[in-house]
């Protein structure tokens, strides 16, 4: 049997290539609290502050239609007991995935940003 090696591999109908199929299309860890800053990311090339607790990622090369699915998490310092909610804030485009962190505490859904945000994006490049 032969073996096939590559350093990025490319769907015929993408533009864009990646490491390999189906890893995410797009992930980031970064910094939610203060001026916005990424820690590492892969097809994220910014993210826009929206307000307390909201976050849009700005993906560096678009996927290939609004369908994708997206997940992540977020916690402050790793210790609090408080519960995080993450919802999707506006229909996700092709260029831009928005989300808002709601900070659960029994009843309270009170908006907080968040020192650890980390999501995944799993769908079609453009």
């Amino acid at each position: 049997m032969s073996t096939i090696k590559v350093d990025s591999i490319q769907a015929t109908d993408e533009t864009a290539s990646r490491a390999v199929s189906g890893v995410a299309a797009a992930w980031v860890h970064f910094d939610g609290t203060g001026t916005v800053a990424i820690n590492n990311s892969v097809n994220v090339a910014s993210i826009t502050d929206r307000g307390v607790g909201m976050y849009a990622l700005n993906f560096s090369n678009n996927l290939g239609n609004a369908n994708y699915a997206g997940s992540g998490m977020s916690g402050n310092d790793y210790s609090t007991t408080t519960g995080r909610t993450l919802t999707v804030d506006d229909a996700p485009t092709t260029s831009v995935f928005a989300v808002r962190n709601i900070n659960c505490r029994d009843t309270a859904t009170t908006a907080i940003d968040d020192s650890n945000m980390l999501f995944s994006i799993h769908g079609d490049l453009a």
